[in-house]
């Protein structure tokens, strides 16, 4: 039996927040275009442009916090040590079998059983060979 995966509750709330944002600005804009001039009042058309643009200022306001937070924030001056972190979680996630053996044999320089002549720089899939470069 599959299981199926729920998304975070906020998700929702902050796409419905957007959404209606959106729908109830463009109802503001289409009210100061649509009507005639002595009904329609000026505030319209600026409450429909901030209630549009509030995704696009919410996105943007992400963007420069994430490029401020990964040049400031991050180890190393802002360059982290991928290769250290990926080996980190293979070791965490790894469990005793086939997957601990591969880490353990990677680890060691060797190569999986099974790979043509030995070699640590090809792959066998069954019967397709991918060869990889250093």
């Amino acid at each position: 039996m599959q299981e199926t995966v729920h998304g975070d509750f906020r998700i929702y709330i902050v796409l419905t927040f957007f959404f209606v944002s959106v729908v109830t600005g463009g109802v503001f804009l289409c009210l100061y275009m649509f009507q005639p001039e002595e009904q329609s009042t000026p505030w319209y058309s600026v409450v429909g442009i901030v209630l549009v643009g509030i995704p696009w200022i919410f996105w943007i306001a992400t963007y420069i916090y994430r490029c401020i937070a990964h040049c400031f924030c991050a180890t190393n001056g802002g360059h982290v040590d991928r290769e250290h972190s990926s080996l980190t979680k293979k070791k965490s996630r790894a469990s005793e079998g086939h997957a601990g053996r591969s880490i353990h044999l990677l680890e060691n320089g060797g190569s999986p059983s099974g790979t043509p002549d030995g070699d640590q720089h090809h792959v066998h899939f069954g019967d397709v060979v991918m060869v990889g470069s250093t």
